[in-house]
């Protein structure tokens, strides 16, 4: 940016006397720090639901996003496009991922919310309904320890996947720090799920006898 500028314009609308920042906050950010004066921007006349929807739509095209707060952006884009809350808009992607497995049971979805999901996600090109709900949507199902430490980019959504499973809270708690201090790779975290479940196969089996 400070040899070149700034190639692609931000984009602001109009508040009071002045301007509010839509969507080009790093870019913005970044200029600020090179000392540039000026930087090309787009005015757009817009009201707060679209200059959230952009907002979250650049958010997502970032490449350093993290599965979680891909995730996140996601279901807030699905919101405010659907005008749902949160957990609504789960149980109404559960309920469409369903219908395409052919299974009954659910909320019943209007053919305008399905169509809209449908659009959205065509829009975004990275997921299908079922990807979504397959890969994503357990995230918002994991403690806060490992939401935590994808969110800071400390361990990969695959590795905290796999942790996730372990249900006994003190050994997964053990499981994320040793995976954190010593680095462990995706097979060597399901190595030790497996002997945590192995030992506790043999407790139970000690306790009975």
């Amino acid at each position: 940016i400070r040899d070149k500028g700034v190639l692609e314009p931000i984009i602001v609308r109009r508040a009071g006397s002045g301007y509010e920042l839509v969507a080009g906050e790093r870019r913005t950010r970044a200029a600020t720090i090179a000392g540039l004066k000026e930087i090309p921007a787009i005015v757009v006349d817009i009201d707060d639901r679209e200059a959230l929807e952009i907002a979250i739509i650049e958010n997502l095209q970032r490449e350093d996003l993290n599965a979680v707060e891909e995730t996140e952006a996601v279901i807030g884009l699905l919101e405010i496009t659907l005008d749902l809350e949160p957990g609504r808009v789960t149980s109404l992607l559960q309920s469409l991922y369903n219908e395409e497995r052919g299974r009954v049971g659910g909320r019943d979805v209007s053919e305008r919310q399905r169509s809209a999901v449908q659009a959205l996600f065509r829009r975004l090109g990275r997921f299908t309904i079922s990807s979504f709900v397959s890969n994503r949507l357990p995230i918002l199902e994991f403690p806060e320890s490992l939401l935590s430490a994808v969110r800071n980019g400390k361990l990969t959504f695959t590795k905290a996947q796999a942790i996730a499973r372990v249900e006994a809270q003190a050994d997964r708690e053990r499981l994320l720090a040793a995976a954190l201090a010593e680095d462990l790779s995706l097979s060597q975290i399901r190595r030790r799920i497996t002997e945590l479940r192995a030992a506790r196969a043999g407790s139970q089996l000690l306790k009975q006898s």
